[in-house]
């Protein structure tokens, strides 16, 4: 009975220290664990930070191209105003200059007349 319940103790001391093993084996995993868990949560917070960034600069390029198109669709409609004035003035020109040809030839006529006369 001494003799088995020797056994048993040895056993029961292996299976002890077989599972302590195991343990130390778990801890030392569960440490490493951790220690990944740290670094992919501390990548995570960079990577949000990155994003953060990433959506304000984005924001404000966005913004600054709204400025950018609202600048140049003022310089298009000043020059769009600059071309009608050109335009009008041109077609203010062409009809001085019709009128101008027209008293050139009334003028011809009258020189041809005056000359007629004199000679």
């Amino acid at each position: 009975l001494l003799q088995n319940h020797k056994n048993e103790t040895t056993q029961l001391k292996q299976s002890l220290e077989r599972a302590n093993e195991e343990a130390l084996r778990c801890q030392s995993q569960a440490h490493a664990h951790s220690q990944q868990i740290r670094h992919l949560e501390a990548k995570l917070a960079e990577e949000g930070a990155k994003l953060v960034d990433y959506e304000r600069r984005l924001s404000e390029l966005q913004h600054g191209d709204r400025d950018i198109r609202a600048d140049h669709a003022a310089s298009i409609a000043l020059l769009e105003g600059e071309v009608r004035s050109k335009t009008e003035q041109c077609l203010r020109l062409g009809a001085v200059n019709k009128d101008v040809e027209k008293l050139s030839e009334n003028m011809r006529a009258r020189i041809a007349a005056l000359e007629e006369e004199v000679f």
